[in-house]
């Protein structure tokens, strides 16, 4: 098994290989489509992003006292890696595994329950829709995509 802890290197995650099982402490970025673009909108305002991807896993969901999945569009999952995400925790689907092949970036499953120190970081007026960073210690990911285009087709939704 490998043993990731945050801050997560993109050098270190480009070595991932399809199949591989990681054991992951640290960070994860929630996400949303209307938290992502209200920081795209403060960038073309003030000039920087108010919250740094860079280095970040970026889980693509919403909370409910629990995540919630959604399916992103291209232009959310080339906006996180352009801002420097290193990789991305979704359900892959057809749809967008051509988009995310060509950004060679990692895709991550949860094989446990994600669970663990849950804040709230900005638009909180986004409710359940906010940026989130949650804390985890411990949870595993199966690589499902790796950064050379490998990927576990029973693992893609039609």
């Amino acid at each position: 098994m490998i043993v990731l802890r945050y801050p997560v290197s993109i050098n270190v995650v480009k070595k991932l290989k399809c199949n591989d099982v990681v054991k992951y402490s640290g960070k994860l970025v929630l996400l949303s489509e209307e938290s992502l673009k209200k920081l795209v909108s403060y960038k073309e305002l003030e000039g920087s992003y108010p919250y740094d991807l860079v280095g970040e896993i970026v889980l693509t969901a919403y909370w409910k006292e629990f995540p919630i999945f959604f399916n992103p569009s291209e232009e959310f999952l080339e906006s996180i890696f352009s801002m420097g995400a290193v990789g991305v925790i979704l359900e892959l689907c057809e749809r967008n595994l051509s988009i995310l092949r060509k950004l060679s970036r990692v895709v991550f499953k949860p094989l446990d329950e994600i669970k663990g120190s849950v804040r709230e970081v900005l638009y909180k007026e986004l409710g359940e829709k906010a940026l989130r960073e949650i804390w985890v210690d411990g949870i595993n990911l199966k690589v499902i995509l790796d950064s050379k285009g490998e990927y576990v087709k029973s693992e893609v939704k039609g």
